[in-house]
């Protein structure tokens, strides 16, 4: 590792006023262009290691706006570089980021820090998150990332996607190349996500998120992370504050990028220590084996006053479900996502790493991938519920519809899931839940719908003060078999007219909804359903944001919504 070379840029290209620092190990150049971080890691070989460092900030909207940034920087240090960004539009006039490029004196490491500040006069809802494209391109890489389940490996060549590891198992990430050069992330504070963004042309995103943050004025969001270059390990199994690990049967290799003194506890799955020992390193960037013994599956490293990191061998999935309807495995937001066929349609069930007693599941019956943060799956799955949707298409809960939920829903009742489901339903999806829900009121124990539609007269009908969809509306009838405009005006089994069964089997319900909605006006959906549900004796709240629109769905804070939920289902 000694002399180890990479480059810092900050920006996506050279300015003409770069600044630059160095030590034995690397040297690192940065240049301000956009407010826009980036690492460039070179090896003395020349390789290619990727860029680091993109600071991206979004707002309520998850409206990206980094090209709205402008930055400098200065050399405050010989081994310090600073910075300084400000926002040009919008909320961003109101942020002002601060921050320092640290590099170790003597060993490999390097500390980015950033200090995020609302400079405006009120309070404002900021997200922040960390991209970077880690890997080297002329070569195979592997990714690591601390799963709930083991280290999630993601190998190269892979398809195009996204991968999700939502409430990571600890706060590192890492790589290794093809040619076995290294490098391990460390973030702080704890990330509420670690992201990948897949492509076979270019190298893959390798981000972390932060969970949004209300700043009010003059107050700070921090944050930093530690790049930790190495060779000398085969895979990651986990890594810690100057330190990375490869777990291996009967052995460990660890990595220190500092001379120190590590110890080590090698543990059984039940938390019981087989063995403890201590790992000396006189030398910055070296690696040290030991020797294990016994049936331990993971490697606790400390120093002399806290736990560094755990080693842990690599994810295992769960185990396959035994009907005919299966087809594969993968991962949703880092749940574990088992994929079926449903009459013809994909259809896919989200597992918990602990299924919570009666095994409770929510049902995402439109839109499960769009405002996921915002909408109570997430903390849902994190209860121990298992989440579950099959794509149907635009076909507005039709009967074709109807019998492929009912499918699914058997499915579910094959798999051992409760018997009673959650329903969530964003905007046209809220239709899709009371469709199913009026003809299966038994089978559900809540709705939650986000900006719903609760006629299709006002949406896509466009008969009232709803937005009209002619494109929309033409399906519809076409789905419903409706001859007319007059056939299908004349339809009894929209929400707002099927909702006396929900209230008899005590289904209870809960609306977030726009008041400045003018897509699907609450007066013509939310408003009237919850006026005769509260005449039927049924249980039901609102939730009202002022002055937001259709969009977005969800909330900034999701935990009305959940705590409604656990609450209400399974009484």
């Amino acid at each position: 590792m000694k002399n180890t070379m990479f480059f810092l840029f900050f920006g996506a290209v050279f300015s003409l006023y770069a600044e630059e620092i160095s030590n034995s190990w690397c040297r690192v150049v940065v240049t301000p262009e956009q407010g826009i971080h980036a690492q460039k890691f070179i090896w003395p070989d020349g390789t290619d290691s990727g860029h680091f460092g993109f600071a991206r900030v979004y707002n309520t909207k998850a409206v990206d706006t980094l090209k709205k940034l402008t930055g400098r920087v200065e050399k405050t240090k010989d081994s310090e570089i600073g910075f300084h960004i400000c926002g040009k539009e919008d909320i961003l006039s109101d942020l002002e980021i601060t921050g320092s490029y640290k590099l170790a004196a003597e060993y490999p490491e390097l500390t980015i820090k950033y200090a995020f500040e609302n400079i405006g006069k009120k309070v404002q809802l900021f997200g922040f998150t960390i991209q970077n494209f880690a890997g080297t391109q002329t070569v195979s890489n592997t990714w690591y990332f601390p799963h709930a389940r083991g280290v999630l490996v993601v190998k190269d060549p892979f398809d195009s996607g996204e991968q999700w590891i939502y409430q990571p198992a600890s706060n590192w990430c890492g790589l290794i190349s093809a040619q076995g050069k290294g490098l391990a992330l460390i973030v702080n504070p704890y990330p509420l996500a670690f992201y990948m963004w897949l492509s076979k042309k270019t190298i893959p995103s390798l981000e972390w998120r932060y969970k949004k943050q209300y700043l009010q004025p003059g107050q700070f969001f921090t944050a930093e992370y530690t790049v930790i270059p190495f060779t000398g390990l085969k895979r990651i199994s986990g890594a810690g504050d100057s330190v990375v690990g490869e777990l291996r049967q009967n052995e460990a290799l660890l990595f220190s990028s500092r001379p120190q003194t590590l110890y080590y506890e090698f543990i059984d799955p039940n938390g019981v220590v087989l063995q403890r020992g201590k790992a000396v390193f006189a030398k910055a960037g070296t690696v040290i084996s030991i020797v294990l013994k016994g049936q331990g599956n993971a490697l606790r490293i400390l120093n002399s006053t806290r736990l560094l990191a755990i080693l842990t061998s690599e994810y295992v999935p769960p185990k396959e479900p035994s009907v005919p309807e299966y087809v594969s495995m993968d991962l949703w937001y880092g749940y574990p996502r088992w994929k079926f066929k449903v009459n013809g349609c994909d259809a896919w069930i989200a597992c918990p790493f602990r299924a919570a007693p009666g095994k409770p599941w929510s049902w995402s019956m439109e839109y499960p991938n769009d405002f996921t943060e915002r909408c109570a799956a997430l903390e849902l799955l994190e209860a121990g519920y298992h989440h579950g949707h099959i794509q149907v298409g635009n076909t507005f809960g039709s009967p074709d519809a109807q019998k492929s939920f009912r499918m699914f829903y058997d499915l579910c009742q094959k798999l051992g899931l409760a018997q009673k489901t959650v329903l969530i339903g964003l905007s046209r999806g809220g239709f899709y839940s009371y469709r199913f829900a009026s003809e299966n009121p038994e089978k559900v124990a809540v709705i939650y719908a986000d900006a719903p539609v609760c006629d299709f007269k006002s949406w896509p009908g466009g008969f009232g003060k709803g937005a009209r969809s002619a494109k929309d509306w033409e399906r519809l009838k076409n789905c419903y078999g409706f001859q007319s405009d007059v056939e299908a005006k004349a339809y009894p089994g929209n929400p707002i007219d099927t909702l006396e069964r929900l209230a008899k089997e005590k289904v209870a319900l809960i609306h977030v909804i726009g008041m400045a909605d003018n897509v699907v006006p609450p007066a013509e959906n939310t408003d009237i359903v919850e006026s005769r549900y509260r005449k039927l004796g049924g249980t039901i709240k609102v939730i009202r944001r002022p002055d937001v629109g259709h969009h977005p769905h969800g909330l900034d804070d999701s935990s009305e919504v959940v705590r409604f939920i656990l609450e209400h289902n399974g009484r």
